[in-house]
């Protein structure tokens, strides 16, 4: 396969891939051959001019999956970005990792994109055996007020097993997709922080935040 451009998306996902595996090997000098010999590249408010550059941040820095991201972003139009975020994770959630880092990269790109196929994607997510990818989960998932989410949700809220920092990205969660708490309520309350709690209706709200918008 020829990796160059003009990208469609099988050729830009094998340039990440090729680029990525290059990363996770952690060496800086093979990770540097990536980059033409005079490139110029940014980090944050970084700028890094040349190859040698390039290789010297590389020794310092373990950023592979979010830099695998910034640059499929960069070389995909918009829905084939889109598509590529949520065929990885379909990926991710039906497979172990004992570094969730990819996982948590995606979500947190999950968060900012508007497709319907977001949420369902994610879903699985909240079974992850990881925390982190839980709460990932869920900030992905709570402004989206997606009906199917809501029984996870207050299952995963309400578990035993549950880690406090977990509820609370639950609360906060079932809070901005206003969903009630029916067949809940008793658990729910006795887990509340302030300023969160239940209306008559049997709706999760925060004190003093405005109502959510629900999905048309």
């Amino acid at each position: 396969m020829s990796i160059k451009p003009p990208f469609t998306l099988e050729t830009a996902q094998a340039m990440v891939q090729a680029a990525e595996d290059a990363w996770n090997t952690r060496d800086a000098d093979q990770v540097s051959l990536k980059y033409a010999e005079h490139a110029q590249w940014r980090n944050r408010t970084e700028f890094l001019d040349g190859r040698e550059a390039i290789r010297a941040f590389l020794r310092r820095s373990d950023h592979a999956s979010s830099w695998a991201m910034r640059l499929l972003r960069d070389i995909l139009p918009a829905d084939q970005y889109v598509t590529a975020v949520v065929e990885h994770l379909r990926q991710l959630s039906e497979a172990y990792t004992r570094d969730p880092e990819k996982k948590l990269v995606l979500l947190h790109e999950a968060e900012s994109l508007d497709d319907s196929r977001i949420a369902p994607t994610v879903l699985p997510f909240l079974d992850d055996m990881a925390d982190d990818v839980k709460i990932g989960g869920l900030r992905a998932l709570g402004p989206r007020a997606y009906p199917e989410a809501r029984e996870p949700m207050l299952k995963l809220l309400t578990a035993p097993e549950t880690a406090r920092r977990v509820q609370t990205a639950a609360i906060e969660a079932i809070a901005l997709s206003g969903f009630g708490v029916q067949g809940y309520r008793e658990k729910v309350e006795s887990l509340l922080p302030e300023p969160f709690f239940v209306d008559k209706a049997g709706i999760l709200k925060r004190r003093g935040a405005p109502a959510p918008s629900q999905p048309e």
